[in-house]
């Protein structure tokens, strides 16, 4: 099943909204493969979508399902195997639900018979974006968002393909630095001051030099707009898909990153703020880089969140396209 088949299933849900029915639930039933059956089904009444995936033929158990906020789901077994039903929770969501079952539909040939448990890691996946507060992602959000694409652009055009610069984007997993590989880290920060030079750093891990064998340091300032000159936050999304088209395992992984950041294309109507680069430092995080550091604290203190001037750390800095070219090299030396 390609990208392009699985899209018909928006078009199901908008031909069981158009159908003329009373009260009730109304249903389409679609073969997806060998393994999977998948009953398409809309509550009339509430208009909320749902989905329920019959499996045939699994050589796992399906785990018990977690819960995700946002989505109803619950397991059952029929003769024929597993029945995983998934359902749209909030008025609203509809294109969004729809989302949700095509990752998942995705990956199935990638998986044949183990589609529980791709079910079951998908859904984890998103529990993450359904689990955030907000609608969308907040204003210092979107423009590290923004600066974390900036890089990946960077390294996959020094590395002469998008595929490693994916392959090592750790920002969305939340883990200590946004770029990494087993010798080296490079972590992105931003700010929307212009003329600042202060860098915001979230984690006494975060600029911890003995960690890794070698750690940049990226820093951007950005002129936002609400309209004029810059590049959006969804063009830039669009970008990097582009850039990914020819390499259609990467494409995935870079969509699940964006779940994982919490950026869904149902927001993007609202990221209409426009960034241009005014400043780009890198730096080279050694010894003696100032920094709080996690062996110097207390273990009673964690979590520590404080302000670096950079302006202050020239020692230490490092042309951006240098820091760029280290990390390639190191790609090529694998």
């Amino acid at each position: 099943m390609t990208k392009g088949e699985h899209l018909v299933f928006e078009s199901i849900y908008l031909e069981l909204e158009g159908a003329r029915v009373g009260s009730g639930i109304i249903q389409r039933r679609v073969r997806v493969g060998e393994n999977v059956d998948v009953v398409a089904f809309l509550h009339t009444d509430t208009r909320l979508r749902g989905a329920a995936l019959e499996l045939r033929n699994q050589i796992f158990p399906v785990a018990p399902l977690e819960k995700v906020r946002g989505l109803n789901i619950a397991q059952s077994q029929l003769d024929s195997g597993p029945r995983i039903t998934i359902e749209q929770a909030r008025p609203g969501d509809g294109q969004l639900f729809t989302s949700v079952i095509e990752s998942i539909l995705s990956v199935f040939p990638e998986f044949p018979r183990t589609e529980g448990r791709a079910t079951a890691d998908k859904l984890v996946r998103w529990r993450a974006f359904f689990s955030r507060e907000s609608e969308g992602l907040s204003r210092e959000e979107q423009l590290g968002l923004f600066a974390e694409l900036h890089v990946l652009r960077k390294i996959a055009k020094a590395a002469g393909t998008p595929v490693a610069a994916v392959q090592f984007w750790e920002g969305p997993h939340s883990e200590v630095h946004d770029f990494s590989q087993a010798d080296w880290a490079l972590e992105v920060k931003a700010t929307s001051s212009l003329g600042s030079g202060t860098a915001m750093i979230s984690s006494e891990r975060q600029l911890e030099p003995s960690s890794v064998g070698s750690l940049y340091l990226a820093f951007f300032s950005f002129d936002v707009r609400p309209n004029g000159a810059g590049t959006t936050l969804p063009t830039a999304v669009s970008r990097t898909r582009r850039d990914l088209a020819a390499f259609p395992s990467s494409t995935d992984h870079f969509e699940d990153l964006l779940i994982g950041a919490g950026y869904h294309d149902h927001h993007a109507s609202s990221y209409s703020s426009h960034y241009t680069v005014v400043r780009e430092d890198g730096f080279l995080v050694s010894q003696g880089f100032p920094s709080i550091r996690e062996a110097q604290l207390s273990k009673a203190i964690s979590r520590v969140r404080y302000s670096l001037n950079l302006d202050l750390c020239q020692d230490w800095k490092m042309p951006l396209d240098e820091v760029l070219q280290s990390i390639v090299g190191d790609l090529d030396a694998d």
